[in-house]
């Protein structure tokens, strides 16, 4: 989706192919802050973590 201009931002675990972007390694001791839709299932919780951030 990034290589087809469909996003123009995104968060990726690795390993991932960054041949061609942009981009900031974050290291897993950073505060991240998450922007999403009010109606979204992962609005109302205080804290995502990993464990649970792609899962609602």
């Amino acid at each position: 989706m990034m290589n087809k201009g469909l996003v123009d931002i995104a968060l990726f675990l690795e390993p991932v192919d960054t041949e061609g972007l942009d981009y900031i390694r974050i290291t897993d001791c950073d505060h991240w802050c998450v922007g999403m839709r009010p109606d979204d299932p992962l609005a109302v919780r205080k804290m995502i973590e990993e464990i649970n951030a792609f899962q609602a």
